[in-house]
Formats: C-alpha cells, structure tokens, sequence
C-alpha cells in the first residue's frame, strides 16, 4: 500500500504544466465620435491613459491562438490610478478585459478583472479562464473609459497554461 502512495505521488509529480506568453500588439483606442486618442505607450511599456473626455480610453488588440484543444488562458498586469474626477458605474470600465471567439465560430464576452479609482498605489490583476471549448482568437482590451482621470498600467502578459 506504501508503495503506491509513493508511486502516485511520484506520478502526479511528473505532471508538467507549461505556461507560454502570448505576444500582444496593443494600439491606442481612437474615440469613435471625435476620433482623438488619449493613451501613450511608452518605449519600457507603461501605457498611460489621460481621459479628459470621459469617452474611450486605453488599448487594445487581436490575437489569433488557434488552440487544437481548450487550455487555460491568463490575462495580467498592473494599473495605478493617479487621478480620477468622474467615475463610471460599470466595474468593466476600468479593466483587463477579454472577448474570445471559438474554433466554431461562436463568441463569450467580457472575462474581467477590474480595478478600483479608489485605490492609489499599483494594483495587480489577472483574468484566468478555462475556455468550455478551443478558441480561435481573443479581443483583448486594456480599459480606462467612460470617466475622467488618469491612469497608467505595465506589466501586462497574455498566456496560455497547458
């Protein structure tokens, strides 16, 4: 009986979980009224977003992963409020937030991870999700909208746990 104790221990130890960071290429998302847009990146990779519109703000991108079969997705970074004057009623408004289409073709909405104005020193979030099914490609927004103030995040890694 020891031994297979020792032996599914052993087994369960040899388990090897892998994690591969996912490239991003984010872009500045430009106001859909007045096409302006009020997010930098800077050359080390801090993105700053200075909404005095209160319309959209941050960045975004696409990303085709094209998995075979689901694995597990993580989404995260780090975000300092640094002024906030009118703040937004959805939580999502100031966010790490993923959109993602299966291999079928068919779509899920609004993986999030949310940070809060209230808090004046950097805040770490993550989305992490275990897709029902294969996923072709995700949306992925890094959001400060809807409200004025200014804001910075870094540190932000897509990828893919198997």
């Amino acid at each position: 009986m020891k031994k297979m104790i020792l032996s599914a221990i052993a087994a369960i130890g040899c388990i090897a979980i892998t994690a591969a960071e996912i490239p991003m290429k984010l872009n500045p998302i430009r106001d859909p009224e007045t096409k302006a847009i009020n997010t930098t990146i800077a050359p080390d990779g801090v993105i700053t977003v200075d909404n005095k519109t209160g319309k959209s703000g941050g960045v975004n991108c696409q990303v085709n992963i094209n998995q075979t079969e689901p694995a597990k997705i993580v989404l995260s970074g780090e975000s300092i409020c640094l002024e906030s004057i009118t703040k937004s009623r959805q939580a999502h408004d100031y966010s790490l937030y993923i959109d993602l289409t299966y291999m079928d073709g068919t779509k899920k909405y609004g993986q999030i991870a949310s940070f809060s104005t209230e808090v004046k020193e950097w805040q770490k979030k993550s989305v992490e999700f275990m897709p029902e099914k294969a996923v072709k490609q995700l949306r992925i927004y890094i959001l400060y909208r809807f409200q004025t103030g200014k804001v910075q995040f870094k540190n932000l890694k897509l990828e893919e746990v198997k």
